[in-house]
Parts: C-alpha cells; sequence; structure tokens
C-alpha cells in the first residue's frame, strides 16, 4: 500500500477563512461535506489522469464494491490539511493495457503480441513473448517469455502496477493539481450552501 501526502491549499486562503469563520458553527459542516465530496470523487479524478498517460481503462484503477480491479485508490484523513492518497495494486500483465492478440490464433499461425502501456503507443513486447492460457478454466490468456533457449522456465510478462503508474513524475503532478482544483470548487459550492 502506498500513500501520498497531499497538501490542499487555496486561492484567496484568507477570504476563504473569512467565509467559513462567518458561518453559524465557524464552517465545521461545510468542511465536512467537503472532505466527505473529495473522498467519494478522488478515485475518478486519479484513474483519469492515469489513463491519460497509459493505456488502461479507468474503471480498471478504480475497485468497485462487486469487481476487483487492477488497483484501488482512496482519499484518507479527517480535516483538509490531513488529507492524504491511499493506492495499491498487482503488477499487471499487458492483457489491461489492449494488448492483442487477446488469445493464441488457431493452428500455428505466426502472431505478435503488442499492448499500449503508454497510451496511443502500441508496441510490440518482444519476438519471444507467445500466449498461453491462464486462469482455472483456461479461458484467459496471457503473455509468457522463456528464461532460457529451452523451453522451459517460463515467466508470465509484466508491466507496471497502479502505484507505479500514480508515481509517475507526470501523472503525480496532474494528480495533485486536479485535486487542488476540484477541492477550492467543491468548498466554495459547500461554503455557498451553506451561506443560505
Amino acid at each position: 500500500m502506498t500513500k501520498g501526502a497531499l497538501n490542499v491549499t487555496f486561492q484567496n486562503e484568507a477570504q476563504v477563512v473569512k467565509q467559513l469563520n462567518s458561518l453559524p458553527d465557524g464552517g465545521e459542516k461545510a468542511l465536512k461535506g467537503t472532505i466527505n465530496q473529495l473522498r467519494t470523487r478522488t478515485p475518478a479524478w486519479v484513474a483519469q489522469e492515469v489513463s491519460s498517460v497509459y493505456g488502461i481503462k479507468k474503471a480498471e484503477i478504480k475497485q468497485s464494491a462487486s469487481k476487483e480491479g487492477a488497483g484501488s485508490v482512496s482519499l484518507a484523513g479527517k480535516t483538509v490539511d490531513s488529507l492524504y492518497l491511499v493506492y495499491k495494486g498487482r503488477v499487471l500483465t499487458p492483457t489491461h493495457f489492449g494488448m492483442t492478440p487477446k488469445a493464441r490464433p488457431a493452428g500455428n499461425r505466426r502472431y505478435t503480441v503488442k499492448a499500449s502501456i503508454f497510451k496511443g503507443q502500441k508496441k510490440a513486447l518482444g519476438s519471444k513473448v507467445f500466449l498461453g492460457a491462464s486462469g482455472s478454466e483456461g479461458t484467459t490468456h496471457i503473455p509468457f517469455q522463456r528464461e532460457t533457449s529451452a523451453r522451459l522456465p517460463i515467466q508470465a510478462v509484466k508491466t507496471l502496477s497502479i502505484p507505479q503508474m500514480i508515481d509517475n513524475e507526470k501523472v503525480n503532478a496532474a494528480i495533485y493539481e486536479r485535486i487542488e482544483t476540484e477541492a477550492a470548487k467543491v468548498l466554495e459550492n459547500q461554503i455557498k450552501r451553506f451561506m443560505k
């Protein structure tokens, strides 16, 4: 499990503090509402920023109650200044990155396994990579590579994990900028709501 510290700052911070202090409860409800909304929305923002750089679908980055994804992302902390991202995930096979073909072609036809690790950049995984059945029923095919010139041993080809993608410098900067921008909007809406 990886944690990323957030440093959420607001433009016109003095004005925001003044507005919060003018509310009957000192803005406690507005801040609580802001944190709750950030917890709900942050995984989608993170997924969007990751999938803008990598060739993985947004739905695979978020873990739902009914289906385990490639990883999970959540926001923890009880106050705006103590919020932090929590994310985890296993190292993924190229099947999560638009791999083609999805299964070994019938007959002994030649094929090249390709995947888009980075969005819009489909590349061959290597001339010695081949597809093999995986899973309990053998319905999923994943790429393998021989470790030596002999037929065995073989190992599954792996790529990146969700934490590695989130920790990418470009993605990480975009995520924190997005959270900061959106947090300011959410807080502003919460202040307006309670000022009424």
